[in-house]
């Protein structure tokens, strides 16, 4: 592993879901950040929270309205270990508006939303 650069994920208040969440690369020996790809993560993926195993992404999608129901959203993304980018996996409603904080359980079975409603 190349420990002068660091690759990581940004949440966004992005409306345009196929370039929502930005894949980043810092580079610790000259000092330097970079976005490397806009990924498609959904509207507004505000939050997200990384799988401790590394393989798998969740983002809150920030809304008050999400599949026609009163509610915001939580996406589920593999990330493939040779590039970065996301495969979606699965979409669920938050059962509250605006989601805002993502948190995997102690076993990591389990992700569990905070709603700001």
């Amino acid at each position: 592993m190349d420990l002068t650069s660091l690759a990581f994920y940004v949440g966004t208040y992005e409306e345009n879901p196929d370039a929502s969440i930005f894949l980043c690369r810092l580079d610790a020996e000259r000092g330097s950040m970079e976005v490397v790809d806009r990924l498609a993560g959904g509207v507004t993926p505000s939050f997200l929270a990384l799988h401790p195993n590394g393989a798998f992404l969740y983002a809150v999608n920030e809304l008050s309205a999400f599949q026609g129901q009163p509610t915001g959203g939580v996406a589920a993304f593999a990330i493939e270990s040779a590039t970065g980018r996301l495969a979606p996996l699965n979409q669920q409603a938050s059962h509250g508006k605006a989601p805002c904080h993502l948190v995997t359980d102690r076993r990591a079975t389990h992700v569990l939303a905070a709603n700001y409603h």
